[in-house]
């Protein structure tokens, strides 16, 4: 026997905890196949599920937006929880497309002969069912002047020059990678010299300037004092020449 309590399920229809047995017994009370004593516990659990007076009340008060977010949460909840014991279904066989049932069928070969195959040298590969076509075009591209020639490309295998560049490559780059750290420790002697002289140069001047400083300050004051002489004497002689 199975039993549910109201309550659990009237407070939160999402912490409830139910057998899965649930569905099938659910398929049984349908198809009217359960006792009266499974009925009346099925009918309980419908009463569970459906919106009660409680959820109701609480629905009125809050907004139809709200109310409806709800109703969905249950109902994705009562699927998921049908589902459990839904059968998958068989798997469907992949239907191929008529492009490639054709593909599938038709095999393209390339025929592998001494005109099929890849020539050593640089000239264009041209794949011809007929020899004789392909040395009538080639000579009518001659004479024309049209005949268009790959580049020389280098043969993997000679990998010697290669080798050699990539080392006077390297070795270039560390020569210059020398000289620029000698650069920089030149010039980091010359700023340390710099600023040892300017030191020394801050250590001396201020006690050289006072003192040339001073000197002018009395130089001044006897400048000063001369005018106020000189002056004193020309006022002198005004007053004597006026009558």
């Amino acid at each position: 026997m199975w039993i549910v309590d109201e309550k659990k399920w009237d407070e939160d229809v999402r912490d409830r905890t139910v057998s899965l047995d649930l569905a099938e017994k659910w398929k049984d009370f349908q198809k009217g196949l359960l006792n009266d004593e499974i009925k009346t516990q099925s009918l309980m659990l419908l009463k569970c599920l459906e919106i009660g007076k409680n959820t109701k009340l609480q629905e009125e008060s809050e907004d139809k937006s709200k109310i409806l977010a709800k109703r969905k949460e249950r109902e994705e909840e009562l699927n998921r929880w049908l589902y459990l014991k839904r059968k998958p279904l068989p798997a469907l066989p992949k239907k191929q497309n008529t492009l490639q049932k054709l593909g599938s069928r038709i095999k393209t070969k390339i025929p592998k002969t001494s005109i099929g195959r890849k020539q050593k040298t640089s000239s264009p590969i041209i794949y011809c069912s007929n020899r004789k076509q392909m040395i009538e075009s080639d000579k009518a591209c001659e004479k024309e002047g049209d005949k268009k020639e790959l580049p020389n490309l280098p043969n993997p295998r000679e990998r010697k020059p290669t080798r050699i560049l990539w080392r006077n490559q390297r070795s270039e780059v560390k020569r210059q990678k020398q000289e620029f750290l000698d650069k920089i420790k030149s010039l980091e002697e010359k700023i340390s010299c710099q600023e040892e002289e300017n030191k020394q140069l801050k250590a001396s001047t201020p006690q050289e300037l006072i003192k040339e400083i001073n000197e002018l300050k009395t130089q001044l004051e006897r400048l000063q004092q001369q005018n106020s002489q000189l002056i004193a004497q020309v006022e002198v002689k005004e007053t004597k020449k006026r009558p």
